[in-house]
């Protein structure tokens, strides 16, 4: 089995573009109930797998949303709540998840999101300009794809509703940068276990504040908290390591 390590300091891009607009459908509430809220995600822009042609779509199972809820536009009536287990749609071109909110009156509400609900680093961070992510530095890739608990999307905030909407049509934002390299010159009988890549004094993966209004990286690596590498896990995959194409996320760094 093979271990490689490579050095590396690549300029990579986010892609932060938001397409099409938001939908909402204002119910009848009765404050202290709950209701279930429908969320339907979809767009170029809203996926976790690249795909062998270019396009992504998302994973089958397990995709969980994080979804604020701020009322009357104060951090502290924001509720953070877990969706369910997301529901594909059009052959993976979209995903429905629904998420169980408390009902309120207020005179506005303002709505974020973030992909996926296992990268908040805790349930008590409400701060949506200044949002606490972590990005995992131990990532399972495919030979064709980076692996999908390693995205990190944030949605176009919807913002200054009147009433709790039932539905929310949202478009996400990548907020982390897409790595493609290619190793060669190996033992070509042999197969890969681990890719380690490593650039020092940057914050590659870890944690990082995000700004969910913006769709934008406040802090990489806030107080020492970042990572200098990521780590490809190929264990229970066979990868002919001659000429592999090993692909990654991370936070965008120089």
């Amino acid at each position: 089995m093979k271990t490689v390590n490579r050095l590396f300091g690549i300029l990579l891009g986010t892609t932060a573009l938001f397409l099409s607009c938001t939908k909402q459908e204002n119910p009848v509430h009765q404050d202290g109930n709950t209701f279930e809220m429908t969320i339907v995600a979809g767009s170029d822009q809203t996926r976790t797998v690249l795909g062998s042609d270019g396009t992504v779509t998302w994973a089958a199972t397990g995709e969980q949303l994080a979804v604020m809820e701020v009322a009357n536009g104060t951090e502290t009536t924001t509720a953070k709540k877990a969706s369910n287990e997301g529901v594909t749609n059009d052959d993976g071109a979209t995903m429905s998840f629904v998420v169980s909110m408390t009902t309120k009156t207020a005179d506005s509400f303002d709505y974020y999101a973030l992909y996926p609900n296992s990268a908040c680093v805790s349930n008590n961070n409400t701060n949506v300009e200044k949002f606490k992510v972590e990005l995992v530095s131990t990532q399972t890739p495919t030979e064709s794809s980076f692996g999908p608990s390693a995205d990190v999307l944030v949605a176009k905030p919807v913002t200054g509703l009147t009433e709790q909407p039932t539905e929310l049509n949202l478009q996400f934002a990548r907020v982390i940068a897409v790595g493609k390299m290619t190793i060669k010159n190996l033992n070509t009988t042999e197969n890969v276990k681990k890719v380690t890549f490593t650039a020092v004094g940057k914050a590659v993966t870890g944690r990082s504040y995000i700004d969910f209004t913006t769709a934008e990286g406040v802090e990489y690596g806030y107080s020492d908290q970042g990572v200098d590498n990521v780590i490809l896990d190929y264990s229970d995959k066979t990868i002919a390591a001659n000429g592999m194409t090993a692909y990654f996320t991370c936070w965008p760094f120089k």
